[in-house]
């Protein structure tokens, strides 16, 4: 990462990835881009904090399967998952590394992606970055 190089002042990255370099103080964190502070790192306010209140994004991460794949076989997954991530080393292992586990539906994961994917096209098309 060129900020711990010294080579830019300043970087936007996901707190998990950041997030050792925060606790070894090699990267000074200014602000999170969640709606609530980070569990992991309380002291560090969000973006709206500072004055930013339209600057809230989210670390996405999850388990996606084919389109069309059987209703009994995503259900299946989906009381798997939230099985595991009830586990209290799981859940203090993912805070960990500066995640906040969240175990949706299925319907409400797919919802957020399409929020996200219009939300950030938006952004793209203002920005004029790809036409």
């Amino acid at each position: 990462m060129s900020t711990i190089g010294n080579h830019t002042p300043i970087s936007f990255i996901s707190l998990p990835a950041a997030a050792t370099y925060i606790k070894e103080g090699r990267l000074r964190a200014l602000a999170t881009t969640g709606s609530i502070r980070s569990q992991l790192f309380a002291d560090i306010p969000t973006m709206a904090e500072v004055g930013f209140s339209d600057q809230v994004s989210f670390f996405l991460q999850g388990i996606l399967l084919p389109a069309g794949t059987p209703t009994g076989i995503v259900d299946q997954w989906h009381r798997e998952l939230q099985r595991v991530m009830a586990l209290a080393d799981v859940r203090q292992g993912v805070s960990s590394l500066g995640l906040e586990p969240v175990v949706n539906t299925p319907d409400e994961f797919s919802a957020q992606i399409r929020s996200e994917v219009a939300r950030w096209a938006k952004v793209i098309r203002q920005a004029r970055i790809a036409e």
